[in-house]
């Protein structure tokens, strides 16, 4: 992620800023081809993980129908890959119950209070840019506009990777301590 997806998302962001203060360069069409092609990406990785994930589901136990349609649904309102966190659940549900009995609830508490507020603050930031944009809009400020949506856009990428990653670290330490547990 620190090596593609993050650069790719920065330079999508600079492309579309300076494309949105000189029009004429025509920069914004660049930012959104390297944009889609992050989203894209994105939906390929998480689609590949999905994909590892439903073998492993095969394999694991079922948990209450009821809070995973719960989780599936509010995960998926996360762009790009929503519908992969939320299919993942189950392997996430697993692995910090396993977790949970073997590290302890430090390690997971440890983790919320790492990724949360982060997720938190980027949620909030992408709120304001979107209720900037609309203000924007409606004064017919289109520069500051696209600037603002470009930037909300950014956020909401970085946020999506954000997810994805914890996601699978979460799984990842569980399988760690599985096999570890299996020797």
């Amino acid at each position: 992620a620190s090596n593609f997806f993050i650069p790719a998302i920065g330079i999508s962001g600079a492309l579309g800023i300076t494309g949105a203060m000189l029009p004429t360069l025509r920069l914004s069409a660049v930012s959104e081809v390297v944009r889609k092609t992050v989203t894209t990406s994105l939906g390929c990785v998480s689609g590949l993980f999905s994909g590892m994930l439903a073998l492993k589901s095969v394999l694991s136990s079922s948990a209450d129908a009821l809070i995973i349609r719960g989780v599936k649904t509010a995960a998926s309102f996360v762009p790009v890959v929503g519908g992969s966190l939320g299919e993942a659940y189950n392997s996430v549900s697993a692995s910090i119950s396993l977790l949970k009995g073997t590290i302890g609830i430090y390690a997971i508490v440890a983790l919320l209070l790492t990724v949360v507020p982060v997720v938190i603050n980027l949620a909030l930031w992408i709120l304001a840019m979107r209720l900037a944009c609309t203000v924007s809009e409606l004064l017919d400020c289109g520069i500051c506009s696209d600037i603002l949506k470009n930037t909300a856009s950014v956020f909401s990428l970085t946020n999506s990777v954000l997810l994805l990653c914890t996601a699978v670290f979460i799984i990842s330490s569980g399988l760690v301590v599985a096999i570890k547990a299996g020797e």
